[in-house]
């Protein structure tokens, strides 16, 4: 700014101001500190500016650091040949049709279910998997068992009467105290002649004994028990 342009304001305010020295006196102090400010203003404006520009800068690099990360990322799916899948995989839970005629149940407590029967669903663990959503039941550090969740109609649990919330906490005799001890009966179950299931369904135990028939089980062969209704 031009020097005559910046002391304009004060030859203004002195010749308007009385003639008195000591008036005169406060007056050039009042410009003097208006001076003063004004170039701080300017200052203060000249850094804001100067953060605008370089916050500017800052977004055009990240913007272009983006723009690099795309281009890469296009060019290895391009080299990998990946292609993004357009619709998400069916999630089959539907039992073999003789699954159900291989299971019978006189009651809550007591079912039979074929040789056959077992060792296909055994041969299929993936499908066994899907019967239910199994959850870990761990109160105050202690594992306690499983939790069974999501169980639909024709599934494998609901055939055995099991129902949403039964806490299964024990196979024959051994506590399900940790996923190494459920693996192991599990691979125990090929050879097995029964299954003694511990549960607790609202707080209350219940057992539920299956007979395999074909290893000596007794039981006769039953029609297929209609699944209670929840």
């Amino acid at each position: 700014m031009p020097r005559t342009l910046a002391a304009l304001p004060l030859l203004l305010l002195a010749a308007c101001a009385p003639t008195g020295g000591a008036d005169m006196q406060q007056v050039v102090e009042t410009m003097v500190e208006v001076k003063v400010e004004m170039r701080m203003a300017i200052d203060e404006l000249r850094q804001a500016r100067d953060d605008l520009q370089g916050a500017r800068a800052e977004i055009d690099r990240a913007r272009f650091d983006l723009d690099e990360a795309r281009r890469a990322l296009d060019r290895a799916r391009k080299e990998l040949d990946l292609e993004e899948p357009t619709s998400r995989p069916s999630l089959d839970r539907r039992l073999p049709a003789d699954v159900e005629a291989g299971i019978t149940c006189t009651d809550e407590a007591e079912c039979t279910i074929k040789r056959p029967t077992l060792d296909g669903l055994l041969a299929n663990p993936a499908l066994l998997a899907k019967q239910a959503r199994i959850v870990s039941a761990v109160r105050d550090g202690d594992h306690r068992g499983y939790k069974l969740y999501g169980i639909r109609t024709g599934s494998l649990p609901k055939l055995l009467g099991l129902k949403n919330g039964d806490l299964v906490t024990a196979v024959n005799g051994t506590r399900l105290d940790s996923m190494d001890r459920a693996m192991e009966l599990f691979g125990s179950l090929g050879k097995a002649q029964k299954i003694d299931l511990e549960l607790e369904r609202k707080g209350e135990p219940i057992a539920l004994r299956i007979t395999i028939d074909g290893s000596g089980g007794s039981s006769a062969a039953r029609p297929p028990r209609r699944a209670p209704e929840e």
